[in-house]
């Protein structure tokens, strides 16, 4: 039951207080209106065209890139704020290479690819629960190459890409598990969707940094080959949400430590296979 001056949002569920709603939408009632931010996300949704893909669609931001919030071995990340465009008022996200050398392009040929994955499996209609993925721009942000994404709320992690899955006992997780299934099988063993993390919505889930394995290491150091997809199928369940008639590979060998960090591989599948060099990622 909603607390007088507070109500259920409709679309994340939050309880919030009356001024988080337009007086439109607190008008529908309990059970229908909507937050501001969820009207938003669906705008900016519809504007995509298609809704696999969650874009930034705004014009500037305002961010401290020393106020760091998390990091990994490669990239610092920074929360910042949208001030210009469809998202003005939300929160962004801003993460930067450690080392001025590295380049953004391999990430984004990796999302490009899980986002081709993504859409045809919202488009098979395998379940009613949409997936989306936040989809990077490069901007420069004093003076620096930065990916900058919109925020995600109810921030969590289902797998990674050396087999490891969440313990976590709900649809959302058996979800998300055959979706790294179902890119091995759509793809006809080229690639591998994993790497899976995000934010659950009522009716949607947003990921971010995916990881794409392939049969070519074309993706680096997190595209652990061939090698980790035989790891993640010797891990891998099929529940309720996988079919029988998807393929998968004949080794099903364990190549990799399972662990929740994303491990990284500096040699290729093709290089002396005594003794993998890899290390892990938050």
């Amino acid at each position: 039951m909603s607390q007088w001056g507070y109500r259920v949002c409709c679309g994340c569920g939050n309880n919030l207080c009356r001024g988080d709603f337009s007086r439109n939408q607190w008008m529908k009632g309990v059970g229908v209106s909507r937050c501001t931010e969820c009207v938003r996300e669906c705008i900016v949704s519809d504007s995509d065209g298609f809704q696999s893909v969650r874009r930034n669609n705004a014009t500037r931001i305002e961010v401290d890139l020393d106020n760091i919030c998390g990091e990994g071995t490669f990239r610092y990340c920074a929360l910042g704020t949208y001030t210009g465009g469809q998202r003005t008022g939300q929160q962004c996200v801003v993460k930067y290479f450690k080392d001025s050398s590295n380049s953004f392009e391999t990430d984004l040929d990796a999302v490009e690819q899980a986002t081709r994955i993504i859409t045809q499996w919202n488009q098979s209609g395998f379940t009613s629960i949409t997936i989306r993925i936040n989809f990077p721009e490069v901007w420069t942000v004093s003076g620096k190459q930065c990916f900058v994404e919109p925020y995600i709320d109810n921030f969590f992690k289902i797998n990674s890409n050396s087999g490891w899955c969440t313990s976590r006992d709900d649809d959302m997780v058996d979800i998300l598990q055959a979706l790294s299934h179902y890119s091995y099988h759509i793809s006809s063993g080229m690639f591998l969707l994993c790497d899976l993390q995000g934010g659950l919505y009522r009716d949607f889930v947003v990921l971010t940094d995916p990881v794409i394995l392939s049969r070519r290491n074309r993706f680096g150091p997190t595209d652990l080959g061939p090698k980790g997809m035989s790891t993640f199928f010797y891990h891998h369940q099929c529940n309720q949400y996988c079919q029988s008639r998807w393929t998968a590979p004949r080794d099903q060998h364990n190549y990799f430590r399972a662990t929740h960090r994303t491990t990284m591989n500096f040699r290729h599948d093709d290089d002396d296979d005594d003794d993998d060099d890899d290390d892990d990622d938050d």
